[in-house]
């Protein structure tokens, strides 16, 4: 869309000039708001602090006519994002023997999906969850790193005491 002041149109109006508004106005939508501070039409979008309310309603309309609308990924793909999330890290608890190399894969981990979903936001304009695969990574190391811990200690029975006890504290009320 183009802007066009205020000024420029009075100036075309008062000299009759209609050159200028056929070649500006001529077979468009015109939208006509404040764009200035004063007004209070300013709103906050995610990529500006200060974007005038009018620039969001043309916007939204260009991006009807363009086509070019956010599609947002089905819950289902969210779950998988999950799982595979929870399987990488799992293995790399796991199958790892250093803490250090394990928790700076695993940050890199969360890095590389954050900057995949915001790539693919920006230029495909597609949505894909990050909250919940993030919640179940983080949900899987907490249980990973207690699991390993509790199996590797001296006293297996009290491993599974506490395993026991953790899981009817907080699984079985979860599912009730």
């Amino acid at each position: 869309f183009k802007h066009i002041p205020l000024y420029k149109f009075d100036e075309a109006i008062q000299n009759n000039d209609k050159e200028f508004l056929e070649q500006e106005f001529k077979n468009k939508i015109v939208y006509i708001g404040a764009t200035v501070v004063a007004m209070s039409d300013i709103k906050t979008t995610p990529l500006s602090l200060h974007f005038p309310g009018v620039e969001i309603h043309t916007t939204f309309l260009n991006n009807i006519i363009d086509n070019n609308l956010i599609q947002k990924t089905p819950v289902f793909v969210d779950v998988v994002v999950a799982i595979l999330f929870s399987v990488g890290i799992f293995a790399l608890i796991f199958y790892n023997n250093s803490v250090l190399v394990s928790n700076f894969a695993i940050l890199g981990l969360f890095i590389a999906y954050f900057v995949f979903a915001t790539l693919l936001m920006q230029f495909g304009n597609v949505w894909i969850g990050v909250i919940f695969p993030y919640f179940s990574g983080i949900a899987t190391y907490l249980m990973c790193y207690i699991l390993k811990y509790l199996l590797k200690s001296k006293d297996c029975h009290l491993s599974v005491y506490v395993l026991y006890t953790l899981f009817h504290l907080f699984v079985i009320p979860f599912l009730q």
